[in-house]
């Protein structure tokens, strides 16, 4: 089988693309992992229509009604409309950082049906749309509660409770969808993995006649007797420079055998000098790569040759735990940490500063959060840039079951009112979105002393 001269070098992923019939498994592979990722899209997708309708409702009528519900006598209604736009534009903040940290977290999100592949130029224009929205939206609520030195304040107050009622029931049937489609995510990945694993296997056998001619492609497909011969026609001080020389799109051959799980590729390349700290263009070590597809023996291979490389900071900060996280390799995450992985490790802050237990807890994977709790070094109370702890999310979320794993934490066990107060006072402040009451329940019957 010959190889076609026409390559197609994928930017964002050690990936190229060759073979017009393991392109065809390949897409097919890639088919199959867009809709795992599209389902995963279409969860964005209510994240942001419970943001932008419910969500962004009910925390405006909330700002209102707490002022509303002080005392009025002594102030003026200029007074109090300044003071609830002061909560007004808090509010607007926090709701373009989590927008900006939602696309920053995906790879595609999903708009009015299309699925959108997400890059640096589409997450500007995104953005931008987001926040005209979001202004539209506040100056229509604020303009339905407005406030003049002739309104009944009771009466609004009494109107906005019973909006905010309404709208926590709205927001609820969405949570359910939400909950419904990422289990729906868990349980197509797992159902996809043996069609998954006999594509492998057809695109190996075909690998096995394909004639090379790029060091990439061989480092990618595993061709062990290109890679040699390619190798031998060096000289020996120049070898070294040559395995290490990065693509037109900057991943280097140990990259595109990382990905594609060809650990022989991997074991010549590392004795003939590969470094295994050489960073793609966005940052990524080969570990980074190995731990997002959950290929183990290779993670095992790269930590073994470079222990120091198990905490290596990709982009935004992301380690390799990070990407196994997001991924939902349980596995390679417990590999990882067995291996010395910082399970506290954050993130920077346009990523929140956020640690791979916010990952788990903000994607709902209950099995994630199942697999990093049983590490007691794991701080349950590790604040993000907003000051939010995974617990803060899992109460917000109304997430009961990921909750009551989080309170059976030994990092919970030892937190106590004097050390932890400010903190344990903000887990008391939050409304939950659903469960509300089983929520606070739960809290309380577990607080610190």
């Amino acid at each position: 089988m010959q190889l076609s001269s026409s390559l197609d070098y994928d930017p964002s992923r050690p990936i190229i693309h060759c073979d017009a019939s393991l392109n065809q498994i390949s897409s097919e592979m890639a088919r199959i992992e867009r809709e795992v990722y599209r389902l995963r899209g279409i969860i964005g997708a209510f994240d942001e229509t419970m943001q932008e309708n419910a969500a962004l409702t009910t925390d405006i009528m909330d700002a209102y009604l707490k002022e509303l519900m002080s005392p009025l006598d002594q102030r003026e209604i200029s007074v109090i409309r300044q003071q609830i736009d002061t909560r007004i534009g808090s509010i607007k903040e926090n709701c373009l950082e989590n927008y900006r940290g939602l696309l920053d977290a995906r790879e595609l999100i999903v708009i009015e049906g299309q699925t959108i592949q997400l890059n640096a130029q589409t997450k500007v224009t995104l953005e931008h749309a987001y926040q005209q929205r979001l202004e539209e939206n506040i100056y229509q609520l604020k303009e339905e509660f407005s406030l003049g030195e002739a309104t009944d304040l009771e009466q609004m107050q009494a109107q906005l409770k019973e909006k905010f009622e309404r709208y926590q029931d709205i927001f609820e049937k969405l949570f359910e969808c939400k909950q419904q489609l990422t289990d729906q995510g868990y349980e197509l990945q797992e159902a996809m993995e043996p069609e998954l694993a006999k594509l492998r296997a057809k695109k190996q056998e075909l690998q096995k006649d394909l004639k090379v001619t790029d060091l990439f492609i061989a480092s990618q497909l595993g061709a062990i007797d290109y890679l040699k011969q390619e190798i031998s026609k060096k000289w020996r001080w120049g070898r070294k420079d040559f395995v290490n020389t990065p693509s037109q799109v900057g991943f280097a051959p140990l990259h595109y055998a990382a990905y594609h799980n060809q650990r022989e590729a991997m074991q010549l390349l590392i004795d003939k000098g590969a470094d295994l700290t050489l960073k793609d263009s966005e940052g990524y070590l080969p570990l980074h790569w190995a731990a997002e597809k959950g290929h183990d023996e290779i993670v095992q291979l790269l930590i073994h040759h470079k222990p120091s490389t198990i905490n290596a900071k990709g982009r935004l900060n992301r380690t390799p735990l990070h990407r196994a996280v997001f991924c939902g390799k349980v596995e390679t995450t417990h590999l990882l940490l067995k291996n010395g992985a910082h399970i506290n490790a954050q993130t920077n802050e346009k990523n929140h500063c956020q640690t791979p237990l916010h990952f788990a807890v903000l994607q709902g994977n209950i099995s994630m959060v199942l697999a990093l709790t049983r590490y007691p070094e794991l701080d349950i109370l590790q604040q993000d840039s907003q000051g939010q702890a995974p617990l803060h999310y899992a109460i917000e979320e109304g997430l009961i079951d990921i909750l009551n794993i989080l309170l059976k934490h030994p990092s919970w066990q030892k937190a106590t009112v004097s050390t932890h107060a400010k903190l344990l006072e903000s887990l008391l402040s939050i409304v939950p979105k659903r469960q509300a009451k089983e929520i606070k329940a739960q809290l309380l019957l577990n607080f610190p002393k």
